[in-house]
């Protein structure tokens, strides 16, 4: 009895170990919570930024709209202080871990994931200002300098009344617009980044045709560790007894599915090209460039008006009591045919100012109708068109090279990784606007419906030849004047 009773407890202990154990799920936040955290990190790093690089944001606003609790502001520390141990005490451990290492990671959250993410779900617009990113990239250092000095004499101009510091920086602006008006003409009749590009793809190219062979294609061994046992137990996972490589046939298998993607890429690239050039993002990318200039321009003379101003205040009349507005208005006015602004030039500097601007918006209307609008915009095809032409000589020569080193064609390639990879085929096919091959009932490539599908193409295809040459014969023969 005593046997039974433990074999029926065992019984009972292995029939309970048995039940699956319930899944834990992590439930997404509330959206409160989201709210929360996010205030919480955007609020924490604008304080830091704004405390580094410009001002105390928490003093300003004291100051300004409580008085009188100013001195709270000059010992925020153990105000902040306070409020984190106030939410320690009502999120508790766990979930104040979390706001902490939210609130530390935020800018590598952005950094790393939202704005690569948001690049990607919008990648016709960044192909399409991809030219203003290539410059960029290209002329940092001396970008980051000439906007780094334009902002602090801006800033100049605004805070500062000394003639000393008004008439260098007044100088400046204006040599800053003219160096970016003519370099706007520079570039507007030069070649833009997709030239630079087609450059890069017939270098590829040749390098594809050069560099591609078997040594060159020859995919990596991997190791596998083959672990021992003893007495029905592994080894230590430190212990490694033998190196297994590859079989042949699934290190040829990795090698196919390499060149099909090396032969997908380029064609890829080229469909989304072809989509891009479609759309009018190239030339919401001139109109965008063009009413940048415009802003500009309106903005620095703007600041010259307000300088020559605060050197002379008897050079404009009428001027009211937000000067600044009042210039920007004036400025406004050379832009557009009405006048936004009854502010007035009285003297020969203020004269001179405005025909100065008066001179720069016609180039700017004449660079938008005759440069913008009908060269840069035709040019830009014609670039991305030989860069799009330059990618598919690229696919031509992998597959012509494959042909030589491999006797097999690509579409053939194609089916040898479809039988095993039919959704990997696939995907690659509808991202280049190609129909999928078909797909059987156990989720294997549907080899025979292919064949029976390319089949009737090449009757149909035989049937019209020999209907043509039959309508040439006959042709032939009604007329015998055409041997004459």
């Amino acid at each position: 009895m005593a046997g039974k009773s433990t074999i029926n407890h065992n019984r009972l202990l292995v029939a309970s170990t048995d039940q699956p154990k319930p899944v834990t799920t992590n439930t997404p936040p509330s959206p409160w919570w989201r709210i929360f955290r996010e205030s919480v990190a955007v609020l924490f790093w604008l304080e830091i930024i704004c405390t580094l690089f410009a001002f105390e944001p928490i003093g300003a606003l004291t100051r300004k709209f409580f008085p009188s609790i100013e001195m709270v502001a000059d010992y925020r520390f153990f105000v902040f202080l306070l409020f984190v141990s106030l939410i320690w005490l009502v999120l508790g451990n766990k979930r104040m871990r979390r706001l902490i290492g939210w609130v530390l990671w935020y800018p590598g959250l952005w950094l790393c994931w939202r704005v690569p993410i948001c690049i990607l779900k919008r990648w016709p617009i960044v192909v399409a200002f991809f030219p203003a990113i290539y410059h960029f990239a290209r002329t940092f250092k001396s970008t980051f300098i000439m906007y780094s000095l334009a902002i602090s004499m801006a800033l100049a101009v605004i805070l500062f009344s000394s003639k000393l510091l008004v008439i260098p920086a007044m100088v400046f602006l204006l040599v800053f617009f003219l160096y970016h008006f003519f370099m706007s003409i520079k570039n507007t009749y030069g070649s833009s980044a997709f030239s630079s590009l087609a450059t890069f793809a017939k270098k590829g190219r040749k390098f594809v045709a050069e560099k591609m062979t078997t040594q060159f294609l020859k995919p990596s061994v991997q190791a596998v560790e083959i672990q021992t046992t003893t007495n029905g137990r592994s080894a230590s996972p430190t212990t490694k007894q033998a190196k297994a490589p590859l079989s042949p046939e699934r290190a040829q298998e990795q090698q196919f599915m390499a060149i099909y993607a090396c032969g997908w890429l380029p064609k890829y690239f080229a469909h989304r090209l072809r989509d891009v050039a479609k759309t009018r993002l190239p030339e919401f990318y001139l109109a965008t460039s063009w009413l940048y200039t415009a802003i500009l321009c309106v903005g620095i003379f703007a600041l010259e008006y307000y300088g020559l101003f605060k050197l002379d205040s008897t050079a404009f009349s009428k001027v009211g009591e937000y000067r600044v507005l009042s210039f920007v208005g004036l400025s406004m006015s050379r832009m557009l045919p009405s006048n936004l602004s009854q502010v007035t030039a009285e003297t020969n500097w203020a004269y001179f100012l405005s025909y100065a601007q008066s001179v720069l918006v016609f180039g700017i209307v004449v660079l938008l109708v005759f440069a913008l609008l009908t060269t840069k915009r035709e040019k830009q095809n014609a670039e991305i068109n030989e860069f799009v032409r330059e990618l598919t000589e690229i696919t031509k020569t992998i597959e012509k090279r494959v042909l030589e080193l491999f006797a097999v064609t690509f579409s053939a390639l194609e089916m040898l990784v479809a039988a095993k990879h039919i959704s990997y085929v696939n995907w690659m096919r509808k991202s280049i606007g190609e129909d999928a091959l078909p797909v059987s009932s156990t989720g294997q490539y549907d080899n025979i419906s292919q064949a029976t599908t390319d089949e009737n193409i090449g009757k149909t295809a035989t049937s019209a030849e020999s209907s043509n040459v039959t309508n040439e014969q006959t042709n032939d023969t009604s007329d015998p004047r055409i041997e004459l």
